[in-house]
């Protein structure tokens, strides 16, 4: 069997909507999806944890998706991130996705926190999917969540800005910037290829434009 991805999902009393967060990733047999929950509090907590459980591998049998669980404590933050990024190394060499729509806050930042310390130790990227209750809002996210930024990706994000050379052909905005900064155009692309890979900038048929990322940090 290929290898595909391991998609790591908090779960809480709520079976539904960690399921329609998984039919929105679009689950498939070389999947593996990891089950992070928490037993802790009242038996009737307890018994809500499991029936969420059984109805979330109940689904994946049906779609023939292997799953693996993971139980932390829920009482003891840092040995819950240990416990998360235990499971997480085993996985790093496969593409990660995090679905952060189920379970205790504590849990979904243990997990979050735990995916952070993973991609900036090893130097690899994951994807987040978190969603509102009713399912009418969500957002894919990537890690780190912001990425260091050196003092002249963040004057060119200025530059874009303030320039109005936002939405521009790739090939424009370079001749303009290489004016305004007086970089080489090797130095320029360069510095231009990182903030791509760092989420701050997208080239879409052959236009460059600031990421939602991007925006915000023009802005400060």
């Amino acid at each position: 069997m290929t290898e595909n991805r391991v998609v790591f999902t908090t779960v809480g009393f709520e079976p539904g909507l960690v399921i329609r967060s998984m039919v929105r990733i679009g689950l498939t047999k070389n999947d593996l999806v990891v089950l992070i929950y928490s037993s802790s509090g009242d038996e009737y907590s307890k018994r809500k944890v499991y029936e969420a459980l059984n109805s979330i591998k109940e689904f994946l049998r049906t779609i023939g998706v292997e799953n693996i669980d993971c139980e932390i404590s829920g009482t003891n933050f840092y040995d819950d991130i240990k416990k998360i990024v235990k499971v997480l190394v085993q996985h790093k060499d496969r593409d990660i996705m995090m679905s952060l729509v189920g379970g205790m806050r504590m849990m979904i930042l243990a997990s979050l926190y735990a995916l952070e310390i993973l991609t900036t130790l090893y130097k690899i990227r994951a994807k987040i999917h978190i969603m509102r209750e009713d399912g009418l809002y969500e957002i894919f996210l990537r890690t780190p969540l912001v990425p260091l930024i050196g003092k002249s990706e963040m004057r060119l994000l200025h530059m874009i800005k303030e320039k109005d050379l936002n939405n521009m052909r790739r090939s424009e905005v370079v001749r303009k910037l290489i004016e305004l900064t007086g970089l080489t155009e090797f130095s320029l692309r360069k510095t231009l290829n990182n903030m791509e890979k760092k989420d701050l900038i997208k080239i879409e048929n052959g236009n460059l434009r600031l990421t939602e990322l991007g925006e915000i940090l023009a802005d400060l």
